[in-house]
């Protein structure tokens, strides 16, 4: 419905991810990773949107940020369109145990459509996961914790199976994440048989890993 009262999918994008996030600021090119558009279609879009009020910049450091301006006219009328255009298209995935109590396949990408349109933390995750899938092509168990999902968690940001000889491509792949989210990353791999052993005899760490608030991007774990 709200795709067909606007001109511009970048835009609908646009204000869909505003409106779900809408104390947060972003730069024109984390917008552009985060929605997966062209740059110029992102900018063409914010000007336009920043023209009519509905959003405001501020710059820091060199760089235009952009967020929901609260106190636009506009605000009320969008903030219901986009809220009842999610609860038409919302799901609700339950997730039932942990891959410790032999938890079903899971796949971030494919499963979670979030209320409120698209919500920043799924973006993120859903980079995270392409990102090492892309270069770490043993993977069979991608988690995130931390300060991916904004919780104190004291295990690692990121938990990977895979084959140990790719521990320097996992690396790499970090390295590109955390500068394409402009945060500092704790991961940690662990290879196939250790986390089948670990699993078996309720191993303290990642008993305690899987127990904390977690999101799991990709699995091939046997049930």
């Amino acid at each position: 419905m709200v795709d067909q009262l606007f001109g511009s999918k970048t835009r609908v994008k646009l204000l869909k991810f505003f409106f779900a996030n809408q104390d947060q600021e972003f730069f024109v090119r984390e917008l552009t990773r985060l929605l997966g558009e062209q740059i110029n279609s992102i900018r063409r879009e914010l000007i336009n949107l920043a023209d009519i009020g509905v959003v405001g910049s501020t710059t820091k450091d060199n760089k235009v940020f952009y967020s929901l301006n609260k106190v636009s006219k506009l605000y009320d009328g969008l903030d219901s369109m986009f809220a009842a255009e999610s609860d038409e298209d919302k799901k609700i995935v339950s997730q039932k145990s942990s891959p410790l109590n032999k938890q079903p396949k899971a796949d971030v990408g494919d499963e979670v459509e979030r209320k409120r349109g698209i919500v920043i933390e799924d973006a993120k995750l859903k980079l995270v996961k392409e990102e090492i899938s892309k270069d770490v092509k043993s993977s069979i168990f991608i988690a995130a914790s931390g300060v991916l999902l904004k919780t104190k968690a004291s295990g690692p940001d990121i938990l990977v199976v895979a084959d140990p000889g790719e521990l320097s491509k996992l690396k790499r792949a970090i390295e590109i994440l955390e500068k394409k989210l402009n945060k500092s990353l704790s991961f940690v791999l662990i290879e196939p048989e250790d986390y089948a052993y670990r699993s078996k005899i309720n191993d303290r760490f990642l008993t305690a890993f899987l127990k904390s608030k977690h999101e799991i991007l990709f699995s091939k774990l046997e049930n």
